[in-house]
């Protein structure tokens, strides 16, 4: 039973951005398959925390494969299988939150071979690194994205205190002018290395770069041949491994396998 003044809304019915998935529990697989979408496949097991009179509750977990991450959340079911509960909120606090799992999410290394012959063939020029940590780190990042210049920062600070070694390929997500700077930031990368393509255009400011790039504009039309089809070769492989926006980072593992995160991330728990 929940204690009095605990503080919770019990919200019914409402499915939050937590996505649900069918699985194979028999006491359970008819009523949440009126609710959940038959395409993903879920875990659950009974818990003891948070009980609720009248209802089971259960964690359900659900694996996605090509990130390597699995998701913990609690779900109620009514002993007579008419009732769902997706949702708890402690309101006890100053602003609500969900109740979770103490455990609510698990991150395992991906099998990346796909990126690792990609890498195989680039040119030592174009992959140059930063910092001299034993851990490899790539971004895979737009110039003209603000998330990863906030993410890029974060990255600098662990290269600089060598616990890692960053690298940076381009991911244009912003159109043609995002595919001209990073033309740019490879060439810089080549010649002068990483530290100063990163300041001269990963990191720069939106208005630096645009002045970068008209600037050079014609060196640009000229290197063009030589570093677009190893952009868009490596966009393609991205896009086909289901990465469709900027940052992305892989911790590199042994055995062609990553740690990998989409979005703003802070991954310093991940370093050794």
């Amino acid at each position: 039973m929940l204690k009095k003044g605990f503080g919770l809304i019990v919200l019914f019915f409402i499915m939050t951005s937590f996505a649900f998935a069918s699985g194979n529990n028999s006491a359970y697989k008819n009523v949440l398959s009126k609710i959940i979408p038959p395409q993903i496949h879920y875990t659950l097991k009974q818990s003891k925390e948070h009980k609720i009179k009248g209802f089971d509750t259960l964690i359900i977990s659900i694996k996605q494969e090509s990130l390597g991450t699995t998701i913990h959340r609690y779900i109620w079911i009514s002993k007579d299988k008419k009732t769902v509960i997706p949702t708890l909120l402690d309101v006890s606090k100053i602003r609500p939150e969900r109740i979770m799992p103490k455990n609510s999410f698990d991150r395992l290394p991906v099998d990346i071979s796909w990126f690792t012959t990609y890498l195989s063939k680039l040119p030592k020029d174009f992959k140059k690194s930063y910092g001299k940590g034993k851990t490899d780190v790539y971004l895979f990042s737009d110039p003209y994205c603000p998330y990863c210049k906030k993410q890029l920062k974060a990255l600098e600070s662990l290269a600089e205190n060598n616990k890692i070694k960053l690298r940076i390929l381009p991911f244009n997500v912003h159109g043609a002018k995002a595919q001209d700077a990073s033309i740019l930031f490879w060439d810089i990368e080549k010649h002068q290395g990483l530290k100063n393509a990163i300041s001269k255009i990963e990191g720069a400011g939106y208005a630096d770069i645009d002045k970068m790039v008209k600037d050079n504009q014609k060196k640009i039309d000229k290197l063009r041949k030589g570093y677009m089809p190893k952009m868009k070769e490596l966009s393609s492989l991205l896009m086909e491994h289901r990465f469709n926006g900027t940052p992305v980072i892989f911790i590199m593992k042994k055995n062609n396998k990553a740690l990998i995160f989409l979005g703003l991330s802070d991954i310093s728990k991940y370093i050794k």
